[in-house]
């Protein structure tokens, strides 16, 4: 587990995106401070500029794992909006939403 979350820290890091991808993994914001850590003592992330990147240690890691961890089936990756979801009507029926319903 602890690889799939420096995975996911370090494709974060090389995209410049955000940790919450990380979080809804399951993570919390002191993992992912242990791992920041840990990834700098390894080698996989070094300071420039007083910016995180990946060094080519890192950039290898993310290579050999990437297909273990990439996700590629869709419904693992996108969720359904139930909130949203209206229940079935009849064929010839007509959908009025009431205006203070409508979340978007």
């Amino acid at each position: 587990m602890k690889n799939k979350f420096l995975f996911l820290l370090l494709d974060i890091v090389q995209k410049n995106g955000d940790v919450r991808k990380v979080i809804n993994e399951g993570a919390d914001f002191e993992m992912i401070g242990n791992l920041t850590t840990y990834a700098l003592a390894e080698g996989f992330l070094e300071f420039e500029n007083n910016r995180l990147i990946v060094t080519q240690k890192g950039i290898t890691k993310i290579e050999l794992e990437k297909k273990e961890y990439k996700k590629t089936n869709k419904e693992e990756w996108i969720k359904p909006d139930l909130k949203n979801k209206v229940s079935k009507i009849d064929k010839n029926d007509i959908f009025l939403p009431s205006q203070d319903e409508l979340t978007f």
